[in-house]
């Protein structure tokens, strides 16, 4: 089956969030969460001075938890 295709690259700065529902401030994992494996695959396009890529990254929870933030940019 193919891979669904990627979004376009923005080329505009991230904007700081005005979210205040979670702690923006600390972007660290919690200590429960430990990660155990990255897989990152990028695709510079040196014409354009943009990249596409994926990552998977596999964890560890000691603890049930029911949220994981994570810093993501779409």
């Amino acid at each position: 089956t193919a891979e669904p295709t990627p979004p376009p690259p923005s080329r505009r700065p991230c904007q700081p969030s005005s979210d205040s529902s979670g702690d923006w401030r600390n972007f660290r994992l919690p200590d429960y969460v430990k990660p155990l494996h990255y897989d990152l695959h990028m695709e510079p396009d040196l014409d354009e001075d943009t990249y596409t890529g994926t990552v998977d990254i596999q964890v560890e929870l000691s603890k049930p938890t029911r949220h994981l933030w994570l810093h993501i940019r779409e």
